[in-house]
């Protein structure tokens, strides 16, 4: 059957694959190559679990995302930064310039994670000029899983950092790597924090789209 020539058709949800959206793939036409599959011993009747459908949705995605990578990595916090008088002199003759530097107030691993960050992206994002207008933004970051953690279930992601402040390193370090002119331009921001599952990498799904 012949895919839709619209990549974001209304009833597809770019966000989440649920059932409503799913059954629309379904329903527009995908190729089951499994015999095994429900869709194909029902004649449709049923819903695909031979990953059909999955795979489709995932193709939707990387074409309505101007960028769609994974950063593996450690995601780092960027915290407030903190004002440091800048002195001339040493001892007695120490005198206050006037000036003041700029300092991170959490240091600990955000400069390899923008790193990180500033290198896929400008692989991916290959030359192109920065967006210049609204943006939609979605940050999915996966944290390490604590050697405490059960094997059977995997809990909520609920210590810190701050998924606020997971994103404004990744926004900084998307910026200094071209794919936006300035993180203000994000007029939607969705982002998530949970911990690995067992074997799974850590790091950060990164999506970002031009909104017209």
């Amino acid at each position: 059957m012949t895919l839709p020539l619209d990549p974001t058709p209304p009833e597809i949800r770019l966000d989440m694959l649920d059932f409503p959206t799913a059954w629309e793939i379904q329903r527009r036409g995908v190729t089951h190559t499994d015999p095994r599959c429900s869709a194909v011993r029902t004649d449709g009747a049923m819903l695909c679990d031979c990953g059909a459908v999955t795979a489709e949705w995932n193709r939707l995605v990387a074409l309505a995302y101007d960028l769609d990578i994974f950063v593996t990595g450690k995601p780092a916090p960027q915290g407030s930064k903190r004002a440091r008088p800048i002195y001339r002199g040493r001892g007695e003759n120490r005198v206050f310039t006037g000036k003041v530097a700029q300092v991170e107030s959490s240091k600990q691993g955000v400069d390899q994670w923008r790193a990180d960050v500033r290198a896929e992206a400008q692989t991916a994002w290959a030359g192109r000029p920065p967006l210049d207008g609204a943006i939609l933004a979605h940050f999915d970051f996966v944290r390490p899983r604590p050697l405490s953690t059960p094997k059977r279930r995997t809990p909520h992601a609920t210590t810190r950092p701050d998924v606020s402040k997971l994103a404004r390193s990744t926004e900084d370090a998307l910026t200094s790597a071209g794919v936006y002119r300035d993180d203000s331009l994000i007029v939607d921001l969705r982002v998530t924090k949970r911990i690995a599952e067992l074997d799974e990498r850590t790091g950060c799904r990164i999506r970002i789209k031009a909104i017209p």
